[in-house]
């Protein structure tokens, strides 16, 4: 039997263990499944959005801002490219390296994809304060900051 000072140590250091990845995933089915009626799924979608607004235009790029491997982004992005949605090009500079373009097509399906997200939006955000959301981009933005100085540190560490 596991008794409460271990229950409650255990618990409180694995942060977000439960939380989180819930919360991530009902994210993500809702907004598939609203989605789904024009044959995308927010991970496609906000690959469209992301080349769109040129905030990434290669799939290191896309995987370093997603938090996902390369192989993922380059199978997704294999599909919304057999979808005539997105299309990759060599760059002129270093050929191997690949540029990724939305087409006039995938910026259709994102401006059709856009409205559906909101409203998955808007039923999420449901009761929230503007103050709370303020709160948790905070909280989520501090951690995010002190995995990031953690992990920095941590290599520094090695290289000495």
């Amino acid at each position: 039997m596991v008794n409460n000072a271990f229950k409650t140590t255990a618990t409180s250091i694995f942060v977000g263990r439960l939380l989180l990845p819930k919360l991530v995933n009902r994210l993500t089915e809702a907004h598939d499944r609203a989605l789904a009626a024009i044959g995308l799924t927010v991970k496609q979608a906000a690959i469209l959005l992301s080349c769109d607004l040129k905030e990434a235009n290669t799939p290191a790029e896309l995987a370093g801002m997603y938090g996902l491997e390369v192989s993922s982004i380059t199978r997704m992005v294999e599909r919304l490219e057999r979808k005539g949605l997105l299309k990759h090009v060599r760059n002129r500079a270093d050929r191997r390296q690949v540029i990724l373009q939305i087409t006039a097509r995938g910026k259709q399906a994102l401006r059709q994809a856009v409205p559906i997200a909101s409203q998955v939006a808007s039923q999420a955000w449901q009761g929230v304060t503007k103050n709370e959301r303020v709160v948790l981009d905070t909280i989520v933005t501090k951690v995010m900051n002190n995995l990031n100085h953690r992990g920095a540190q941590k290599q520094m560490n090695k290289l000495k």
